[in-house]
């Protein structure tokens, strides 16, 4: 029987339902193509990418003008954009996060006690006595 990385399996879980979302919006903004079905894909993608989703949009707006070409080309490089910078926030970003923050605290995130240190020093010294 093989052994299944549990972590690596959430991972790949949480990346495919990321990215198959964010198509699934892509898909509905092109075969619908109505205004609503516009900002509702706008809207959609921003949120599954925000907040490095406000690069894009600012992106968009001022570097790229977003007035420049139709309103789709301007949806779909946002689509693009969002999903290039929300890929690399949640995947790339806050993971490498994560894991320094479990490096430095010597723990995994799951057991950091909210309790003051000194208290846990004069606790752990009544145990030992």
């Amino acid at each position: 029987m093989a052994v299944i990385n549990k972590a690596g399996f959430i991972s790949r879980m949480f990346k495919s339902i990321w990215v198959l979302t964010c198509v699934a919006v892509l898909i509905r903004m092109l075969v619908l193509q109505t205004e609503d079905a516009v900002f509702v894909a706008s809207t959609g993608i921003v949120a599954l990418s925000w907040p490095s989703s406000a690069v894009a949009v600012g992106i968009c707006f001022y570097a790229l003008d977003w007035s420049s070409g139709s309103e789709l080309q301007s949806v779909v490089l946002l689509w693009g954009l969002s999903v290039v910078f929300g890929w690399f926030q949640w995947f790339i970003l806050v993971p490498a996060i994560v894991r320094r923050l479990r490096e430095a605290l010597g723990t995994g995130i799951s057991t950091i006690s909210c309790v003051p240190s000194e208290r846990v020093a004069t606790d752990n010294a009544k145990a030992e006595s």
